[in-house]
């Protein structure tokens, strides 16, 4: 399970999220304030899905001014 920690954008980063695909896909399980858990499936490692989901976003024109977390758990 990977956590991302966002005060902006959170629905804009959970639909983003649950539309990738590259390494793995992604499920929304819950909201718990300001973070939003995401399922990553057992095809990769957490860490690897968490850096990938970072990488992801902050390329994208609206994710590079965002500050955000993004962990394993």
């Amino acid at each position: 399970m990977i956590v991302l920690s966002s005060a902006l954008e959170q629905e804009k980063i959970k639909a983003y999220v649950q539309a990738m695909t590259e390494p793995t896909t992604y499920t929304f399980v819950k909201k718990e304030g300001i973070k939003l858990f995401f399922d990553h499936g057992d095809e990769v490692a957490a860490d690897a899905a968490a850096r990938a989901v970072r990488e992801k976003i902050k390329k994208e024109p609206w994710g590079h001014i965002l500050y955000f977390n993004s962990v394993a758990v």
